[in-house]
């Protein structure tokens, strides 16, 4: 399966996939220049309109609406675990433990399910509920599925700096470490190259919020406070209306006052006492007692009861 997390008695899958996400999306990666945006980067990305996801070490830097790291858990600072948005981890290590503690446990961790595959743009067509994530050894391109199976159409790249030997969070790369962390940012700048590219032939737009990266050499570069904006105008285009109370909102409620509310309810002992031919409004099952009684107090003429179907 996809998703799947551990509800506390069991796994049980999780259900994510969407035609289109409704609104744009934001990858956060921990290249050096996140470092360059002050603490508003959070209020910034916690709009209308947007939906944030980071990798990896980007966190705590950015708080997102979604986490993805495939890596140990000791790879990452502790307290993200604790934090309530959604968290995907590598399917297999759902059994680790942080501090001691199983991270299952802890609040919104999921595990994602990933496979290697022969042809790259079965990306593009795992699209269903349950599907196995394309797996090419490095967490960035698990992100871009989850987001393209989560119905991203336009995805921005913030801290996607794929060079040096630095991070957002001051570390620096071990000096045994840089060659191969050199050869897989050569391997994600031409992954991202085809992504861009084939991404098209499927709706899906790719950009550039990283200035002097170079992934600028083959996607178009939007400074992230530019495109930020243009995120939000969506929702601000809508209509402002005056909020209306509940009590207004409802026809129950309208030109009623509360003595008389329910003077042409439906009479629950005559309802109760009738058989099921009588009336189509009652069920041969006994009243659950997690009923709604608003569904009973509902004046007759207000009722759309649909017509029986004998055949059924």
């Amino acid at each position: 399966m996809a998703l799947w997390y551990d509800c506390g008695n069991g796994h049980a899958k999780a259900q994510w996939a969407r035609k289109d996400m409704g609104c744009d999306a934001y990858l956060f990666c921990p290249g050096p220049s996140l470092a360059n945006y002050d603490s508003k980067i959070n209020e910034m990305i916690k709009q209308p309109g947007i939906m944030s996801f980071a990798i990896n070490t980007a966190y705590p830097t950015v708080k997102p609406d979604v986490w993805i790291g495939m890596d140990r858990v000791e790879c990452y600072d502790y307290k993200l675990w604790w934090e309530p948005f959604p968290k995907v981890i590598r399917g297999g290590y759902q059994d680790m433990h942080c501090e001691g503690f199983p991270i299952s446990k802890c609040p919104n961790v999921f595990a994602a399910d990933v496979e290697g595959v022969n042809q790259q743009s079965e990306l593009f067509k795992r699209r269903q509920h349950d599907v196995k994530f394309v797996w090419h050894k490095n967490t960035l391109a698990v992100a871009l599925h989850i987001m393209v199976w989560m119905g991203a159409k336009k995805i921005h790249l913030v801290g996607c700096d794929l060079k040096g030997t630095e991070y957002c969070d001051g570390r620096q790369t071990p000096k045994d470490h840089e060659q191969v962390n050199a050869r897989l940012y050569k391997e994600q700048q031409e992954y991202l190259r085809w992504f861009a590219k084939e991404g098209k032939m499927h709706g899906v737009e790719l950009i550039s919020c990283t200035s002097e990266s170079p992934i600028n050499d083959f996607l178009d570069f939007v400074p992230l406070s530019y495109a930020a904006g243009n995120s939000t105008k969506t929702p601000k285009t809508f209509k402002k209306s005056k909020l209306i109370h509940a009590v207004d909102a409802e026809d129950l409620y309208k030109a009623k006052t509360y003595d008389t509310m329910f003077d042409d309810a439906v009479d629950v002992d005559e309802l109760f006492s009738s058989t099921v031919d009588d009336n189509p409004l009652i069920v041969e099952t006994p009243l659950e007692a997690d009923t709604d009684m608003r569904e009973i107090f509902i004046p007759k003429s207000e009722l759309a009861i649909p017509e029986l179907n004998e055949d059924k």
